[in-house]
């Protein structure tokens, strides 16, 4: 089954029902209306201050009645109501006056009708055989559709004071901010997505149909398409957006196989930058919704083996409370560490989904999403939007345990102080994805295998590759923004062979990341919110005309940035970026690897192209089964960043 469909489908002109004609008068008739008109003209000169009121209120009656709807607990959409921006737009519903949402409690929201007396709506579907209505009163009624999205449209009439107005609805999901979501709603939502945990695949495609998928399938997605050692087909590279809307949606379609009137919240996370809410804090993490952030006993310090467990990091409450991680039983060709679905670079003993919560990171800024928005050329804005624009939730979420193991380096003198040991921690677990993609180093073999102790797993070196094993860490940690380690000449021979020693067989196995950050994210729940995010950016992008200066997809990773081939060695090849699925998963024709069926050579799913078309708001064919509910970051102009000035801008110079 697709994961999405892109569709043709009707748009129906809004359009308004004239009042019939008046009846034709007798002259008698005539005769008494005149008279009757003269004597009201006279009272009306002796009382026009009492009546203007009423005169404006009958002008009012004549102008058509405007109408949209709402969902329970909602206001109307902005994009249905007059006066609003021509720039957020979604062209594909500029002929509607509205959407019904599927199989929620949804009413007629009036914008110029007659608050005096009563109006009633009829909503008709068209594109059904059956004559089937309902019919309301507007303001007491409300009605609830299990529409499709885009295939259901329905007529809806508006009556009132003998004036009938009518227009069209169209079916849509409407993907909102986590934190505008009703109680109701948001609860409805945690359970539809904790389904997904607490149901296997079987039991779950059983009880709720084939749409239905557990969290296990869609981790063997993120998994198998990101944790080989020839590259990562969904990070670090142009198709990283695609790819991860691509999964989102599955995700989406499968809660909704639990409960059709749900759907995927997005999570701004620039506002909790923006507006100085601690990470611990957000709405996302508590006891309600995904589970509290557990915090390390030393706040300066973090997560550290001498004052944590490393069962510490697990999730403390709410649903997901204490939820181990999944099992490796598919993937033998994947190295991994104590059987566990987590990336072979992460050699984490913990038995439990673990949170090493960064008490000294914050989530993306405001900034980093208005100057994602700024750019002009399609390259650099998918180059760009997986780092500054996302990549820090991750980290401060999945964050790192173990930063004291680093402590005899710092002694040593070979880590510049308390500052330098801890950037170094914090960077560690993407280090060791670097040196893995590059052949460097390796888990033991009998690491992949369960085990009680952490103490036998350690990485083993490639021992023709020990140099460059040096060159990588010095380049990658000289090169990370802070003086961590003595520069070049300064740093003794004994203490690259301590760095050496440290990585290949000793302790540098022991700093674990959290499972935010790397292959396994998908196991926490509080990753689903996160991507739909950024492709809410890239539609406010397309609404404002998207890319003046290029939208050219990168086809030559030759001369232009397709991934990072840094990264990307092909063992059968025994070769770096220079062998043809190198960067497979960053072109627009690219899909994903075959993960259901464990084939890296087959891919399945739409094309990257396929995503970007489908989810253009400009796009008359647009395939997407939500529309976002806003486009505005009001909390970001405190920090001095207008998105409406920039985007309009923009939008005006297309």
């Amino acid at each position: 089954m697709p994961i999405f469909d892109i569709k043709n489908y009707m748009k129906q002109e809004y359009h308004e029902i004239d009042p019939p004609p008046p009846k034709s008068l007798s002259a008698v008739t005539l005769f008494t209306v005149i008279l009757s008109f003269m004597v009201t003209a006279m009272i009306t000169m002796l009382t026009i201050q009492t009546y203007i009121p009423l005169s404006s209120e009958f002008a009012e009656q004549q102008h058509a009645i405007s109408f949209t709807t709402k969902r329970e607990g909602y206001g109307p959409l902005d994009f249905f109501l007059p006066d609003t921006s021509d720039l957020y737009q979604y062209h594909f519903l500029t002929s509607h006056a509205g959407i019904v949402e599927p199989h929620a409690t949804m009413w007629v929201h009036l914008i110029n009708a007659d608050p005096s007396t009563s109006a009633t709506y009829t909503i008709c579907q068209t594109n059904s055989a059956s004559d089937s209505c309902i019919s309301g009163d507007a303001a007491t009624t409300p009605f609830t559709l299990a529409c499709t999205p885009h295939e259901d449209q329905y007529t809806m009439t508006i009556t009132q004071n003998a004036q009938q107005s009518t227009g069209t609805l169209l079916c849509m999901y409407v993907r909102r901010e986590f934190r505008t979501l009703t109680t109701a709603d948001r609860d409805a939502t945690i359970e539809a997505m904790w389904k997904l945990w607490e149901l296997d695949e079987e039991a779950g495609r059983h009880t709720y149909g084939e749409n239905f998928h557990s969290y296990s399938y869609l981790l063997d997605f993120h998994y198998f398409n990101a944790a080989w050692i020839h590259s990562d087909h969904i990070h670090e590279g142009n198709g990283f957006l695609a790819q991860h809307v691509k999964m989102t949606n599955i995700f989406e379609v499968a809660m909704q196989a639990v409960d059709p009137s749900v759907t995927l919240p997005y999570w701004d996370y620039t506002i909790e930058t923006a507006d100085g809410i601690q990470t611990y804090e957000s709405p996302l993490f508590t006891e309600n919704t995904f589970g509290s952030l557990p915090l390390p006993n030393n706040m300066s310090w973090g997560w550290l083996y001498e004052s944590n467990s490393i069962d510490d990091g697990k999730i403390p409450d709410g649903k997901w409370a204490n939820f181990k991680i999944a099992a490796n039983t598919k993937f033998d060709d994947l190295d991994y560490a104590y059987g566990y679905m987590r990336a072979p670079w992460n050699i984490n003993p913990s038995e439990y989904i673990t949170r090493y919560t960064a008490t000294d990171k914050t989530f993306p800024t405001c900034k980093s999403h208005y100057d994602l928005l700024g750019y002009t050329d399609l390259a650099d804005f998918l180059q760009e939007i997986p780092y500054a624009a996302h990549a820090s939730t991750h980290g401060v979420i999945g964050g790192s345990f173990g930063c004291d193991i680093l402590n005899d380096m710092r002694e040593a003198g070979y880590i510049n102080g308390v500052d330098g040991q801890l950037n170094i921690c914090q960077n560690w677990i993407f280090y060791m994805k670097e040196f893995y993609r590059s052949d460097i180093l390796l888990p033991q073999d009998k690491c992949t295998a369960d085990s009680e102790s952490g103490s036998t797993c350690v990485y083993v070196c490639n021992e023709d590759r020990k140099s460059t094993l040096l060159e990588m860490l010095q380049h990658s940690i000289m090169n990370s923004g802070m003086e961590a380690i003595p520069p070049y000449g300064e740093m003794p021979d004994e203490g690259w062979d301590a760095w050496t020693a440290f990585i290949c067989g000793g302790d540098g196995s022991k700093i674990y990341a959290g499972d935010h950050l790397e292959s396994a994210s998908p196991a926490d729940p509080s990753f689903w919110p996160i991507h739909p995010t950024l492709e809410r950016v890239f539609q406010a992008k397309l609404m404002a005309g998207g890319f003046s200066t290029s939208s050219t997809w990168p086809t030559d990773p030759v001369t232009e940035y397709v991934c990072n081939k840094a990264v990307c060695y092909e063992e059968d090849e025994d070769a770096f970026g220079n062998w043809d699925t190198c960067c497979y998963g960053h072109y627009e024709d690219d899909q994903m690897l075959d993960a259901p069926n464990n084939d890296r050579y087959t891919y399945v799913g739409p094309t990257n192209k396929d995503v970007h078309d489908g989810t253009n708001p400009q796009n008359p064919q647009y395939s997407m089964q939500y529309i976002y509910d806003t486009f505005t970051w009001s909390h970001c102009i405190q920090e001095g960043y207008d998105f409406d000035a920039l985007l309009e801008g923009q939008y005006r110079r297309k």
